[in-house]
């Protein structure tokens, strides 16, 4: 009977082991509005983590001038609709939507995109799978990759300026923590 006690307290530790695990990055996450990632699971959670990651980055003037130097259709600066949320750049990230887009043609075109968003769109469908193997090799680049669908959900086109071209600048900026 003594062995199964601490094989029940075993299974118990360990689940509880993992639970503060889990809350303490619930707690650093505390910032992103946990609900406007609808998707569940692992995926979930490292969509979630690369947030908080793009919102530090996002919080740097630097980085933030992006949002200066890009435009929106109309030829004003980015900027200047987030200003008229009244929103900074990483406030702008926590008011968007993040669904999984495996099921979507776009997540399966060559070259692969590991997200996607359109112009003034405030839902960024994430190629799941992709995001996730990108993350687990290159980090910032997942991040730097929300910062650029960011931006075209805050105004910017695209062709012109290339997505490549949105990419370096963004990388540019970004990059550093």
């Amino acid at each position: 009977m003594e062995q199964s006690g601490q094989r029940r307290f075993g299974h118990w530790s360990g689940g509880f082991i993992a639970s503060v695990l889990l809350l303490g990055a619930a707690v650093r996450a505390e910032n992103v509005a946990v609900n406007r990632v609808l998707i569940p699971g692992p995926i979930g959670f490292i969509v979630q983590n690369a947030i908080l990651g793009a919102m530090t980055r996002l919080e740097r003037p630097q980085c933030a001038a992006l949002f200066e130097e890009f435009q929106a259709a109309d030829g004003s600066p980015l900027a200047a609709h987030l200003s008229r949320l009244a929103l900074t750049p990483s406030q702008y990230l926590r008011t968007l939507w993040f669904a999984d887009g495996d099921d979507m043609k776009r997540c399966h075109a060559y070259p692969t995109p590991v997200a996607f968003t359109a112009s003034g769109n405030t839902v960024v469908y994430v190629c799941s799978a992709h995001f996730a193997s990108m993350f687990g090799r290159n980090r910032p680049y997942a991040e730097i990759t929300l910062i650029h669908e960011v931006l075209h959900a805050a105004g910017l086109g695209e062709n012109p300026p290339t997505s490549a071209y949105i990419s370096r600048a963004a990388w540019a900026k970004c990059a550093t923590r």
